[in-house]
């Protein structure tokens, strides 16, 4: 990852002069590039996905957000997070894998 080598590398140039709060400071930040950029590459992953999928059909969002809660079981269980799907969500209509790319991107950031 590019951005939050820059971060770091600043972070490491002057080290020796941060306070707790700088310090502080500068987790934040480095955090919070790295998180943007996980993000981005999730719009690209979007993206590249769009061109090779065949029309819009109807999916429901209980059946995607099972998906999810699945492929994210690992994730989910090291933290103190809760995940509860309402029983009667909406059918929409779009595509099952892009829907399935977006709530885990989201859930995950």
């Amino acid at each position: 990852m590019l951005l939050p080598g820059y971060v770091q590398l600043i972070e490491l140039r002057i080290k020796g002069q941060l306070t707790d709060e700088t310090k502080e400071f500068m987790t934040f930040a480095v955090a919070g590039v790295k998180r943007m950029q996980q993000m981005l590459e999730g719009m690209l992953q979007y993206a590249q996905v769009d061109g090779m999928l065949s029309p819009p059909a109807a999916v429901s969002l209980n059946t995607v957000l099972r998906m999810v809660k699945s492929n994210m079981h690992e994730s989910l269980a090291t933290t103190s997070a809760v995940f509860r799907i309402p029983d009667n969500l909406p059918v929409v209509t779009g595509h099952t894998t892009q829907l399935i790319q977006v709530f885990q991107n989201m859930l995950s950031n």
